[in-house]
């Protein structure tokens, strides 16, 4: 069997065979990937017909409602999933699945949630009624004009969605509380690299999908579309390339929820977020890269983010991430003018057609990926328009932070709730880090350093404490000390694991590294938070 009960000697009078009921599929474990893999293609074949796996692009097939499937019944929700009449469309490589969003679903009077905020919260959050006065100043902050008759901007966010703590999602949740006109989450039946099969956890009808649905406030569409991918040899120069081939659902899901080319597209991942002044101020503010009439050569805006190391007590000293990122609508694929701003040439085409998918080709314009590429094959504008991993991926853009250099975006980086979650991550996406016998404190610097902030090592650590200006600078969702507290006494417990599991290993790198129980910079841990000592 490829997936079995945990109990095996519960199996009396019942077949060996592999079921397909999700009460199997719902607790299963993973006995062999390649046989798993095998059995997501012909398991596909068998429940859709023949899917045409040619890696040479998609074919923009007609979109078909059909029932959920029993391929994807392997959300940890046991028992959650019930028949769901999901919209399917066809991609060369495998297939996306569009379900309901959150202003369509009903959820149970027992899985409805209530967000408390502390009143330094509720301040910030009770900004929904436009001030001129405020407006103006909030504007000049970033550099920006408040225009005439001003009115807000609508916003829509995509993200791809995995293994992400639900302590994550609400602390990114909290920044756009009520904010978004919609969120467009992705998720896979695999790993980036396409080698590693995972189960849904965000199902439709499931009690994690409820609870995500219910974070980013009544205002919001939040949905959770889902891409299976179709095992294929072919597809996969790069490390991530189903990543970049699943972003494609979410300019799909905008275009669903009626993006027009004014509103802004937000695109990042599902631990980022832009802090919650700067998406008021591209809201309202005469934002140069927001303007009608865009060349979309460069159109997108980056954020100047604070990076948090696996607490919010443990801030990289002097280091700024780039991202997330937004581009008007006007130069988003399926949005924006197709006449006036072409199809950008892909490393997969459309059987022959101009249209195409995965990264831009050299000469189409500029990515992280192929570096020194450039628009060399348009000698002026308009340029091409920008799909979800461009917005991610492409180049140049305008990095953004306020005034005094503050910050304009968070990243909650490697928020897991144990060990396993971080080997998983390293050792499954993106480029794989071997990892199973090593401890986490030398799989990756970022853990590395997180490690010396759970230890007292703070000389490459900031405070989270900055005094009264504390709300301008940190995220909304960590202002609570309640929670602050108990994500950092949470990750001190994952270190103290670690330690007592590599207890020698441990000894020896102290030995070379120093010992230092009171921290350099004169700041100790006290009930799990840091102070002054």
């Amino acid at each position: 069997c490829i997936v079995h009960d945990p109990k095996p000697t519960q199996r009396a009078g019942r077949s060996r065979a592999c079921s397909m009921r999700s009460k199997h599929l719902g607790s299963g474990r993973v006995k062999s990937t390649r046989k798993l893999a095998l059995f997501y293609a012909f398991a596909a074949l068998a429940l859709y017909g023949t899917l045409d796996a040619d890696p040479q692009g998609y074919a923009w097939a007609p979109e078909t409602s059909l029932p959920f499937s029993p391929i994807l019944q392997s959300s940890p929700d046991k028992g959650r999933l019930n028949e769901v009449t999901l919209v399917r469309s066809n991609v060369k490589h495998g297939y996306f699945l569009f379900g309901y969003d959150s202003h369509q679903v009903q959820i149970p009077a027992n899985e409805t949630i209530q967000r408390t905020w502390t009143p330094a919260q509720t301040r910030l959050l009770n900004d929904h009624e436009i001030n001129l006065t405020r407006e103006e100043a909030r504007c000049q902050s970033y550099g920006y004009a408040l225009p005439p008759n001003p009115r807000r901007r609508r916003l829509f966010m995509g993200a791809l969605v995995a293994d992400d703590s639900l302590e994550v999602l609400s602390a990114v949740s909290a920044e756009a509380y009520d904010i978004f006109h919609t969120v467009a989450f992705v998720e896979s039946n695999t790993t980036f690299t396409g080698r590693t099969p995972r189960g849904f956890r965000f199902g439709p009808g499931s009690g994690r999908q409820h609870e995500l649905y219910q974070l980013f406030g009544p205002g919001t569409k939040v949905s959770v579309d889902y891409y299976v991918s179709v095992p294929n040899d072919k597809i996969g120069e790069r490390g991530n390339a189903r990543e970049v081939l699943q972003r494609d659902a979410v300019q799909r899901r905008w275009h669903k929820n009626g993006m027009r080319p004014d509103d802004v597209a937000i695109f990042m991942d599902s631990d980022e977020a832009f802090t919650r002044d700067f998406l008021r101020a591209m809201q309202i503010c005469d934002v140069p890269n927001f303007r009608p009439g865009q060349d979309c050569m460069a159109p997108k805006i980056m954020a100047s983010t604070l990076v948090f190391e696996s607490s919010p007590e443990c801030i990289t000293k002097g280091r700024r991430w780039y991202h997330p990122d937004a581009v008007v609508g006007e130069c988003v694929e399926l949005i924006g003018n197709s006449t006036i701003h072409p199809h950008a040439k892909r490393q997969y085409r459309l059987n022959g057609k101009e249209e195409s998918v995965g990264l831009r080709v050299p000469g189409q314009g500029m990515n992280v990926w192929t570096r020194g590429g450039s628009y060399s094959d348009f000698k002026t504008g308009p340029y091409p328009l920008w799909t979800a991993e461009d917005i991610r991926t492409g180049a140049p853009g305008t990095s953004k932070t306020k005034a005094g250099n503050l910050p304009t975006g968070y990243h909650f980086h490697n928020f897991f709730e144990d060990a396993h979650k971080f080997r998983f991550k390293y050792s499954t996406y993106g480029e794989p880090v071997p990892s199973k016998y090593k401890p986490i404190w030398k799989i990756h610097p970022d853990v590395a350093l997180a490690w010396d902030c759970a230890t007292n090592e703070m000389d490459k650590i900031e405070p989270f404490a900055v005094g009264e200006n504390a709300e301008a600078v940190r995220p909304i969702y960590y202002l609570d000390d309640d929670a602050r507290r108990r994500r950092h006494v949470r990750w001190k417990f994952i270190v103290e694991g670690e330690k007592e599991r590599f207890e020698g290993k441990w000894r020896a790198w102290r030995r070379r590294n120093g010992s230092n129980p009171n921290g350099k910079k004169g700041w100790c841990f006290e009930n799990g938070v840091v102070v002054r000592c």
